[in-house]
C-alpha cells in the first residue's frame, strides 16, 4: 500500500492497543515480549533434565533478575523448615524459588491434585484445560519458569491477530482488530462506536511503563468502575458489545468487578502481547513443579498459630488431625480463605482480606459430532454473546478443538448467573440448549459433557480495591507468615506466578 490515511493509522494503533483485553484469563498476564523460539534455543543450550540454569546470574529477558544465591543466609535456612499452604501456581513458584535458595520446603494442598486452575487432563480423546487456557508473551516470569522447567519446546503460538466475533440480532460478526479493513468494515457495532475507541488512546498512554503486576502503582485514582468510565468517556455501545463481553468471557466479571484503573493497567500491560499455550496443556508447568517439590496432596491446613521460633500448623489428613511446626509459612490460598486460618490475625490482615472478592463459575465442556458444521466465526475460534441477547443464557461459545467430525466446545453461564445448587446435568443441559439457540443444527448432536466448578475463578478488582492493595503492601505485617496469590496482582496465571516469585524474595530478604 503506497499511502495510508492518517485515520487508518490511528485505527491500526488503537487496534493494537485493544489486543490487551481479549487475552485475559483464559490468560490475564503482563510485561515485554519473549518469543518461544528464543526460549527454545536457550533451553537446548542451558537446561539439563528440566533443571534450572544460569544459577546465580541474570536471566535472559528479566532485567534485575538473579537466581536465589546459596549463601550463608540461605545455608542457615536449611535448618529453618518452610511450609507453603496451597499448590496453585503462586504457591508452587514460591516453593521452587525457596528451594533454589537452599531452603527445606514442604507444600500442603487440600485437593487431590497439583496446580489449582492451571491444570490439564485427558477426556474423550481431547486434552482439556478446566481453568486457565493460555498465557501471553508479556508473561516474562512465566516464560522464564517454563524455560527453567525444560518446557520451551512445548510452547506454541496461537493464531496471530486480535480475533473475536460477537452475536447480535441473530447474526455472528467476526473481526480482526489488527486489520484496518476488517475493523472499519465490521458490522458488529456502528461506525461511530468503532471510531469512539480512539478516545481510549490518551487514557492508555498514561499507563504505559507501569508494572502490570502492581496495578496499584498506576497514575489514576481508583474511584469508578470500567462500566462508568466507558459510558462517561468512551462509548456505551462499545462497552455493551466489546468491553463487557470480553471481560465476562475471560474473567466472568460483572459491571462493578473491574475498576477503570485496573482496566487501563491491563490494557497498557498487554499491548501487542502474543498468546501461547503448552502442547501438553496448561498444566504442563505446574506438573513439572510438582515433580521437583515435596508436595503433599489431600492435606488441609486448618489453623496457623504463632509460637516462639516460628509457627504451628494444624493439619487434617485422611480424616485425622496432626500438628507440624515450621520456621516460616507461605499462605498461597485464595484471599477469601486466608483470614480464617488464623485465630489472631494481625491488624493489617484484618483490614485487607475482607476486601478480597472472586468471581465464581462452572466451566463447561461439550463434545458433539457433526460432519459439515461451520461455526461461522472465522478467523476467531468462538463467539461472545453480549447481554443484549437476553434470551441466551451463556456468555460465549468457543470451539476449541476438532478431530474429524468430533468437536470440543466450551461454554460458561453469564457472569453472576452461576447457580451451584443445580446439578451438573441440569447446568450442562441448559447450556447446550443455549448453544442450540445460536446453532440450531447442533441440537441433539452432543455426545458427552462435563463441567468444573470454580468458586474462586479470578479476583475482582473493583473500584477502591487497588487502594487497599497499596495500603497492604505499605505495611503487610508479614513474618514469619507471608502471602501470595492472584488477588495481589491481577486476574491471571502470570500474575499469580509473579506473586509467588515476589513472596519468596520477601521471605528471603527477611531471613
Amino acid at each position: 500500500m503506497a499511502r495510508i490515511q492518517l485515520t487508518d493509522m490511528i485505527v491500526s494503533l488503537c487496534g493494537r492497543m485493544l489486543t490487551a483485553t481479549i487475552r485475559l484469563d483464559r490468560s490475564c498476564n503482563p510485561v515485554p515480549e519473549v518469543t518461544p523460539s528464543s526460549h527454545a534455543g536457550e533451553g537446548a543450550r542451558g537446561c539439563s533434565h528440566g533443571r534450572g540454569r544460569n544459577h546465580g546470574g541474570a536471566a535472559p529477558g528479566l532485567p534485575g533478575y538473579t537466581q536465589p544465591a546459596v549463601n550463608a543466609r540461605s545455608r542457615r535456612m536449611r535448618s529453618d523448615h518452610i511450609v507453603v499452604v496451597g499448590a496453585g501456581i503462586a504457591g508452587l513458584t514460591a516453593a521452587y524459588r525457596l528451594k533454589q535458595a537452599g531452603a527445606s520446603v514442604t507444600v500442603y494442598e487440600a485437593r487431590d491434585y497439583v496446580g489449582g486452575r492451571m491444570t490439564s487432563l485427558e477426556w474423550e480423546g481431547f486434552t482439556i484445560n478446566p481453568g486457565a487456557q493460555f498465557f501471553t508473551g508479556a508473561d516474562r516470569y512465566l516464560l522464564h519458569m517454563a524455560n527453567d522447567m525444560g518446557l520451551a519446546d512445548q510452547i506454541r503460538q496461537r493464531a496471530p491477530g486480535f480475533l473475536l466475533a460477537i452475536y447480535r440480532d441473530g447474526r455472528i460478526y467476526p473481526v480482526n482488530f489488527l486489520s484496518i479493513g476488517s475493523y472499519l468494515t465490521w458490522r458488529g457495532v456502528s461506525l461511530s462506536g468503532r471510531l469512539a475507541m480512539l478516545r481510549l488512546l490518551p487514557h492508555i498512554l498514561r499507563f504505559r511503563g507501569i508494572e502490570i503486576y502492581h496495578m496499584e502503582r498506576g497514575p489514576a485514582p481508583d474511584d469508578i468502575s470500567y462500566a462508568e468510565f466507558f459510558r462517561r468517556s468512551i462509548s456505551p455501545e462499545m462497552f455493551d458489545y466489546w468491553a463487557y463481553p470480553t471481560f465476562e468471557t475471560n474473567c466472568s466479571y460483572q459491571e462493578d468487578d473491574l475498576s477503570r484503573k485496573a482496566f487501563l493497567s491491563l490494557m497498557a500491560g498487554y499491548l501487542n502481547a502474543k498468546t501461547y499455550y503448552f502442547a501438553d496443556g496448561i498444566g504442563a508447568l505446574t506438573a513439572a513443579f510438582g515433580r521437583l517439590l515435596d508436595v503433599q496432596t489431600g492435606v488441609a491446613v486448618r489453623q496457623i498459630e504463632f509460637e516462639a521460633g516460628g509457627v504451628r500448623l494444624t493439619l487434617e489428613r485422611a480424616g485425622k488431625t496432626e500438628n507440624v511446626r515450621a520456621g516460616r509459612v507461605v499462605v498461597a490460598v485464595p484471599g477469601t480463605r486466608a483470614l480464617s486460618l488464623f485465630a489472631d490475625p494481625r491488624p493489617a490482615w484484618q483490614r485487607f482480606f475482607p476486601r478480597v472478592a472472586y468471581t465464581r463459575i462452572a466451566t463447561q465442556f461439550h463434545v458433539f459430532e457433526h460432519e459439515s458444521f461451520n461455526p461461522g466465526v472465522a478467523p476467531a475460534d468462538g463467539v461472545m454473546i453480549p447481554r443484549a441477547n437476553r434470551d441466551i443464557g451463556v456468555a460465549f461459545i468457543y470451539f476449541q478443538q476438532r478431530q474429524g467430525k468430533r468437536w470440543l466446545a466450551l461454554t460458561e453461564a453469564r457472569a453472576g448467573a452461576y447457580d451451584p445448587s443445580l446439578s451438573d446435568s441440569e447446568q450442562l443441559d441448559r447450556a447446550w440448549q443455549e448453544v442450540a439457540r445460536v446453532y440450531p443444527e447442533l441440537r441433539n448432536r452432543r455426545v458427552a459433557a462435563r463441567q468444573f466448578h470454580w468458586p474462586e475463578k479470578v479476583p475482582a478488582f473493583r473500584a477502591g480495591y487497588l487502594d487497599a492493595v497499596r495500603e497492604f503492601f505499605d505495611d503487610p505485617q508479614e513474618g514469619p507468615v507471608f502471602f501470595c496469590g492472584d488477588y495481589l496482582a491481577g486476574p491471571g496465571t502470570g500474575a499469580a506466578l509473579f506473586t509467588g516469585w515476589e513472596c519468596a524474595d520477601r521471605l528471603l530478604a527477611s531471613a
